[in-house]
């Protein structure tokens, strides 16, 4: 009785886990989330491993995403590589590290007061090989509404993390600096200087995965490939690099007024998207202020409408090296690590069932494994008498006065069933005999 209750208990905690608890489908942040249980340090092999439990994110192209930090907000622009199907992405978590700068586009138009960006981020892990775009517009129109997300949620989502607020002061200080110089350009010469400045920069890409490379500590090297200039005529002059026998990274033709402007925009927008990828490359100066003097320009240089030592000074530069006390308060940037791309995840985890629905379960699934071993446990003691003597699972009345196996000769009136009736004589001699006694051996070879 004793052995009985202690199994029964046994069965009793073993189905609590087995089958007090059921499957259902939540949606995580973390591909790679699992739950915890009582029962896992008693059952180690019900413990998930990571990933095994989440579905992927597809993503598709023309699908807009952000990272952890959410300064900028991206879209995938092309699948280099499908993971899913013949031209989708199945993200499963992959943190940003094979991503970086590419590209970018700036349009600035004077007479609209507008900068437009477009950044083109390229990542070539096998997991994750895509290219994906950020759009952004510096204005001084209030009638456009495209500024950077970080700075949106810092005004709007009552977060305190200024990190967004801050790039976007970094990129509008360097636009601010281009803009000055044009114009200052643009009223010396009449109004015959460019009013429309369309530029395509090529970076060379040094991701995470590679950062221990010499172009993660050497100022980042750039290329204008294609440039454009627009003036008021309606004239425009296009500058395209496969066509000069020694291309610089800012052509000439764009002219010295905001040639160092335009060098200083490139990274500022540079650096600021690569703390969007969470990249704490040495060679960010926002991130490491040492490197500032190797990559903005502090002075720009003299030109027949800009040759005031005021027109010359790059804002962003003495902003930058000598903070105020506002800005001093929200320094240094740092970074929390590596990005991710913000995704929910579809995850299958076992929760416990209601109280009630967790007792039949569990009474059912113990009642029935009990009553499988009650039987089990019969056929195997039948099992083993057997091996021991094989008549153990015999009635005494088989057997005659010398232990010898006998088989009845006659069967008694209510089991005569088919057998056929006896003679008159027969029947008469049969009644003189007892029952217990008319046997014949039973030859059991």
């Amino acid at each position: 009785m004793a052995v009985a209750f202690v199994v029964l208990v046994f069965l009793v905690l073993l189905n609590i886990p087995l089958t007090g608890y059921e499957t259902v489908t939540v949606f995580q942040s973390d591909f790679n989330a699992t739950t915890s249980h009582w029962y896992y340090r008693f059952m180690p092999f019900l413990i998930p491993k990571p990933g095994s439990t989440c579905d992927p994110y597809i993503f598709n192209v023309g699908d807009a995403f952000t990272g952890d930090y959410s300064f900028f907000q991206w879209q995938v622009d092309s699948v280099i590589q499908p993971t899913a199907g013949d031209s989708s992405i199945a993200y499963k978590g992959a943190a940003l590290t094979s991503c970086d700068v590419s590209s970018v586009y700036i349009d600035g138009n004077l007479l609209l007061w507008n900068v437009d960006f477009t950044v083109i981020m390229t990542c070539t892990d096998s997991s994750l090989n895509i290219t994906a775009r950020t759009d952004f517009s510096i204005s001084q129109l209030p009638g456009r509404y495209s500024p950077l997300l970080g700075l949106i949620r810092y005004f709007n989502n009552g977060t305190t993390d200024a990190r967004g607020a801050i790039l976007n002061g970094v990129i509008q200080q360097a636009t601010e600096d281009l803009g000055a110089r044009a114009y200052s350009a643009y009223l010396g010469s009449n109004f015959t200087s460019p009013v429309i400045t369309s530029i395509q920069a090529q970076f060379q890409p040094c991701p995470m995965s590679v950062s221990n490379t010499r172009c993660a500590t050497v100022p980042p090297v750039f290329m204008i490939q294609y440039a454009a200039s627009g003036y008021n005529n309606a004239i425009m002059l296009q500058y395209d690099y496969n066509f000069e026998q020694n291309p610089q990274s800012i052509p000439p033709f764009l002219g010295a007024d905001v040639a160092g402007p335009i060098a200083n925009l490139l990274q500022a927008v540079y650096a600021a998207v690569r703390i969007d990828l969470g990249n704490p490359s040495p060679n960010n100066f926002i991130l490491h202020p040492s490197a500032m003097n190797n990559t903005i320009i502090p002075l720009f240089a003299a030109t027949p409408y800009s040759s005031n030592i005021s027109s010359r000074v790059s804002s962003l530069y003495e902003i930058w090296a000598h903070p105020n006390a506002t800005l001093q308060q929200f320094l240094p940037v740092t970074l929390d690590g590596p990005a991710h791309i913000q995704a929910a995840y579809p995850c299958r985890i076992q929760t416990r069932k209601r109280t009630g629905s967790l007792i039949i379960s569990v009474l059912v699934a113990t009642l029935s494994m009990f009553s499988g071993g009650w039987a089990l446990f019969m056929i195997i003691a039948t099992l083993l008498a057997k091996r021991k003597d094989s008549s153990a699972n015999r009635c005494v009345g088989h057997y005659d006065a010398d232990g010898i196996a006998v088989g009845p000769l006659w069967r008694d009136d209510q089991a005569v069933g088919d057998r056929p009736p006896a003679s008159r004589s027969e029947s008469l001699s049969l009644k003189s005999l007892r029952k217990d006694h008319v046997y014949e051996p039973v030859n059991l070879v």
